[in-house]
């Protein structure tokens, strides 16, 4: 299994208190429009090679990794979607890398948000995927998951840093417990 912390600089709130990933950043102001996903995937996809975001690469090369190991099936679990933007991108993204059945899970305590998830999978008509979102206790959405269920699991950090500090080593435990392929933690320390 392996264990990336990927942080993207440029997405830091004003006054940098905590070094946070989006990939839509203004997504995740309130009353922010989001953009068209066709439109951002295209323009994504027109992003890749060395000008893309570490986070990108990094579940780029966790997509490629299983392809090269003959994987035509994928499930990402992402632990703290906020409005779902990193595991939307991930599962569209798998097909044009030869994923034929594609599963998406995303969880996170905060409602609103996972509405704009639900809303924004809404939009997505392909057979070949599979998008749910819940509201959910972390602890107890992690136990739900069976071990080594998910290929890839994006955790982000900010729900993590506000989770009471005597949840994290058992929080910690099952992200490992599910993982079968790459954690990917987005945000965090610089």
């Amino acid at each position: 299994m392996a264990w990336l912390m990927v942080s993207d600089p440029d997405d830091d709130p004003p006054g940098g208190l905590y070094p946070q990933a989006h990939i839509f950043a203004a997504g995740n102001r309130p009353g922010a429009v989001r953009p068209n996903i066709v439109a951002r995937l295209a323009a994504f996809e027109q992003s890749r090679g060395l000008n893309a975001c570490p986070i990108t690469r990094e579940i780029d090369h966790a997509l490629i990794a299983l392809r090269k190991a003959g994987r035509q099936a994928l499930r990402v679990l992402d632990v703290g979607c906020e409005d779902g933007g990193w595991l939307i991108e991930t599962v569209l993204h798998a097909p044009m890398l030869g994923f034929v059945a594609i599963e998406g899970r995303g969880f996170d305590t905060v409602a609103a948000m996972v509405e704009r998830a639900r809303s924004t999978a809404a939009g997505i008509h392909d057979p070949r995927i599979g998008l749910s979102f819940d509201v959910a206790d972390v602890a107890a959405a992690l136990a739900d998951e069976d071990d080594h269920g998910a290929d890839i699991v994006l955790c982000h950090y900010g729900l993590l840093a506000r989770l009471p500090l005597d949840c994290h080593e058992h929080v910690v435990a099952e992200l490992a417990r599910v993982t079968a392929g790459t954690l990917i933690c987005l945000g965090g320390a610089q």
